[in-house]
């Protein structure tokens, strides 16, 4: 069973804003790339980063994290817990994520 669906939905974006600073001080962009729509390397990487970091660590369904960032269907955030997941494998690409996550 999925918990996420049985926890209540959340609207409080504070958690979300934060993992968004983290990924935007470690991946030095800026949260206005973030939320945009372009999909350049790093930023489209960052965004899926964050994407997934937020869906792991809130209350947040799939739909309110693509809401949250700019207005994406939940099927890219669970493409972007696809990719952050294989990526996540290599070492660099690890400890980038570990330190957003101390950043938190």
């Amino acid at each position: 069973m999925n918990t996420k669906s049985i926890l209540p939905r959340t609207t409080d974006t504070s958690d979300a804003d934060a993992i968004l600073s983290a990924v935007c001080d470690v991946w030095h962009v800026t949260a206005k790339e973030m939320l945009g729509r372009t999909r350049r390397q790093p930023i489209a990487f960052a965004r899926q980063v964050a994407m997934a970091l937020t869906y792991e660590m809130t209350a947040m369904s799939l739909e309110d994290v693509g809401d949250y960032y700019g207005e994406r269907d939940h099927g890219t955030v669970i493409w972007a817990r696809s990719v952050v997941g294989k990526a996540g494998k290599d070492k660099g690409v690890n400890q980038l994520i570990k330190q957003v996550i101390k950043a938190i």
